[in-house]
């Protein structure tokens, strides 16, 4: 008889503990929101990007086995309906990661608050510094995907809640 390992088998998760799970990004975002300072950050400022004040972690974090000096950039991940689901962590060197229990699927970093309205435009970039700079440059809402692999579950979402808009993908 032939023996197969059971290395492979992923049980399956009960929802409520997903839902936990989800509720512990943006809980952790909120907790680090707490001590954050405002404030430019280098990771910008090396980038030519002067002038953009971010909320800055007011102490050191170590977040999957990377460490997080204070200074660097705290960014909240959210939904369509400006729910936010996580947050994102950048040092002044441009070290980056998700803060455990972060919702990223079809979430995103928003540069301004969600339009009440269908904006003509949506513009979203993959990272943080791209959407700024895209911003400088063009018209529209603009807004960060965080990943190549985010990209088009973003545009999905923006296009179920603004069936009209126009989406410009500016990798």
């Amino acid at each position: 008889t032939l023996s197969m390992p059971e290395a492979g088998i992923k049980h399956a998760v009960p929802a409520r503990n997903e839902a936990v799970r989800k509720a512990d990004g943006k809980a952790r975002f909120h907790q680090l929101e707490k001590t954050s300072v405002q404030g430019e950050t280098p990771y910008l400022t090396g980038r030519g990007l002067f002038g953009h004040v971010s909320a800055l972690l007011g102490h050191p974090v170590t977040v999957a086995g990377t460490g997080f000096p204070d200074g660097s950039l705290l960014l909240a991940l959210t939904d369509t309906e400006g729910v936010i689901t996580g947050g994102q962590l950048i040092s002044p060197e441009g070290e980056k990661n998700l803060l455990p229990g972060s919702q990223l699927t079809g979430a995103f970093i928003a540069l301004t608050d969600i339009p009440a309205t269908p904006p003509e435009q949506v513009i979203i970039t993959e990272g943080f510094a791209t959407a700024l700079a895209a911003s400088l440059l063009s018209s529209g809402w603009v807004i960060a995907a965080v990943a190549a692999t985010n990209l088009v579950r973003v545009a999905e979402k923006i296009r179920q809640k603004w069936p009209d808009t126009r989406i410009v993908i500016a990798g």
